[in-house]
């Protein structure tokens, strides 16, 4: 069911592509649908290879080399290696065997205790960091967000949780000093209520006062100009509409021209003109809204509801391992299309994460069907053994 949802999502991709190649079957189209039956081969591949479910440090090793790759190339920095006959995001790539490398961890933990928690955030930390070097924001941030769903859907104690939710909470209400001491005072009445041990709660308001007194810091002297304008033109795309404002405006402009049913399939104004940026990339969503409107968009979004419901029904069945596995492959599907789509709409800032099976680009495509056939396979072995 899930691998014919994505099929579908990919054939649309690929109207979308040939469209934003001007009806031509070379170069960007040709190089789409290449990439699309190179990943189903993928898929086929390793659906039936069996993985071991053991050595940890092999595959977070293989994260982290793969990782390192981009810093040792020239020019610096770099986020795609080319070789002589194709070019790969490493960035992509290391998520599978990242993936792989935090279930081995934890899947004879049923809880998670502090001090796995310690281990489990540097776990994750390496790879965001190496990534963030690059620099590559929306990449990296997605080895934290891994971490942090691991800290909400498994077994932790509460004191845990708030050991690291309260940071980023602290950290978002920051930005003004009226809303960061509402912040303080909600967080003083919550650990009141839920009786929270006094050294934990002491501990839980010096972070928050110290996160809020750094925050200017960071966003003078630690934030790159292009990521503060990204932030600014995110809460206002009108501050900078024919600059750092010009990629969302665009957007937003060719996702309502599509109207209802759209403008026609190859009728796109603002791609065919030009004046939508990366529009087979990170706007791709907004190419193919254009020319199909609502009711394409609706179809596209279902297809993707229901590949999300379908992986969500598989997980009743799962052993310890392969849960975990599939929550983080789920919610790594979920990071992309999120940030993507919101990205593409306005809702939050532009990271430049494709959307899964349908932006152009030959490493996402192979990494997401990759990520689906070790998905089946490891729910495969688990119905062999029953």
């Amino acid at each position: 069911m899930a691998l014919i949802l994505v099929i579908f999502a990919c054939i649309l991709s690929s109207l979308t592509i040939f469209s934003i190649s001007k009806g031509k079957f070379t170069g960007l189209f040709q190089k789409h649908i290449m990439n699309i039956f190179f990943a189903i081969f993928i898929y086929l591949l390793f659906i039936r290879i069996k993985i071991p479910r053991r050595y940890f440090l092999v595959y977070y090793l293989i994260t982290i080399i793969l990782l390192l790759i981009p810093l040792f190339t020239s020019p610096y920095p770099k986020r795609w290696i080319k070789m002589p006959v194709f070019s790969f995001q490493p960035s992509e790539i290391a998520k599978v065997p990242f993936l792989i490398s935090l279930p081995v961890f934890l899947q004879n933990k049923e809880n998670v205790k502090f001090k796995d928690s310690i281990y489990l955030f540097f776990l994750c930390f390496l790879p965001f960091l190496l990534v963030l070097i690059e620099p590559d924001m929306g990449s990296s941030i997605f080895y934290i967000f891994m971490f942090f769903m691991i800290i909400l859907v498994r077994k932790t104690d509460i004191n845990v949780r708030l050991f690291y939710i309260i940071p980023p909470l602290s950290l978002i209400f920051s930005f003004n000093y009226i809303t960061f001491i509402f912040f303080l005072i909600i967080l003083t009445v919550f650990i009141i209520y839920v009786k929270i041990r006094r050294l934990f709660a002491f501990c839980f308001i010096l972070i928050s006062i110290f996160i809020g007194l750094a925050t200017p810091f960071v966003w003078s002297k630690v934030l790159k100009d292009y990521q503060r304008e990204r932030i600014k033109v995110f809460l206002n795309p009108s501050l900078d509409p024919k600059g750092a404002g010009w990629q969302i405006s665009q957007g937003l402009i060719a996702i309502g021209s599509g109207r209802i049913t759209g403008k026609g399939f190859m009728k796109g104004m603002q791609k065919g003109l030009a004046f939508l940026p990366a529009a087979h990339t990170d706007f791709i969503f907004a190419s193919f809204a254009e020319e199909f409107g609502f009711i394409g968009s609706s179809i596209l979004f279902a297809i993707y509801f229901l590949f999300f419901w379908n992986l969500i029904f598989i997980l009743k069945y799962t052993d310890s391992f392969s849960l975990i596995f599939s929550v983080m492959v789920i919610f790594s599907y979920l990071y992309s299309f999120s940030l993507n789509l919101g990205g593409e709409m306005g809702i939050i800032p532009l990271t430049g994460i494709p959307l899964p099976f349908f932006s152009y680009g030959g490493t996402s495509m192979v990494t997401n069907f990759l990520l689906l056939s070790l998905f089946r396979n490891f729910q495969r072995s688990f119905f062999y053994k029953r």
